[in-house]
């Protein structure tokens, strides 16, 4: 669809370049794993980390399409997050700009990380294994200074425990959402 390189192909990638990868396999067919991925009405169920209640999630599914989500944190905090579609090849992969940013969509600085990146680059690939799926996530520093690829790099198992916290949630949707798809009996 868009012409875009990923994280791991990209010749330009600084060698020392921080990368953030995490795999994990679903029972779940890959079709039915990527429409949750896509769809808001399903990523309201269960995207974010675990405590985070999901209170916006409206996704423009192109190339040059918007994710723009809003959490709220069992503490009342308001996060904003919005991923900006680089390329979508269903139900193969993802590959997005993702940054914190307001509830309008402009990426701002973290706001608990002021040396974070802007933004990085994530690559999501759903693998087809048979019956189930295979979702391989990679991340990287876009565009970013080397101070900001020193925090990546430095939160680069805080990232991991995030995103297995999101996985498990995932995870535990899975089985409603296979339950009104009909893509199993």
């Amino acid at each position: 669809m868009a012409e875009a390189s990923s994280p791991a192909s990209a010749a330009s990638r600084a060698v020392s370049e921080p990368e953030f990868s995490l795999t994990r396999s679903f029972d779940a067919p890959r079709a039915l794993v990527f429409s949750t991925w896509t769809q808001g009405h399903h990523l309201a169920r269960w995207w974010g980390p675990a405590g985070c209640e999901v209170i916006h999630a409206d996704i423009d599914l192109r190339p040059g399409g918007v994710f723009l989500y809003g959490l709220r944190a069992k503490d009342g905090a308001t996060i904003w997050g919005r991923w900006l579609f680089r390329v979508v090849s269903a139900p193969d992969s993802l590959e997005f700009l993702s940054a914190s940013c307001d509830e309008r969509g402009h990426p701002q600085r973290h706001p608990l990380a002021p040396d974070w990146p802007l933004e990085t680059l994530a690559t999501l690939r759903f693998i087809d294994a048979g019956e189930g799926t295979t979702l391989a996530i990679t991340g990287v520093p876009f565009n970013a200074s080397p101070n900001e690829c020193e925090a990546f790099a430095a939160a680069v198992d805080s990232i991991s425990r995030g995103w297995k916290g999101t996985l498990d949630r995932f995870e535990a949707y899975l089985p409603r959402a296979e339950r009104g798809s009909g893509l199993r009996t």
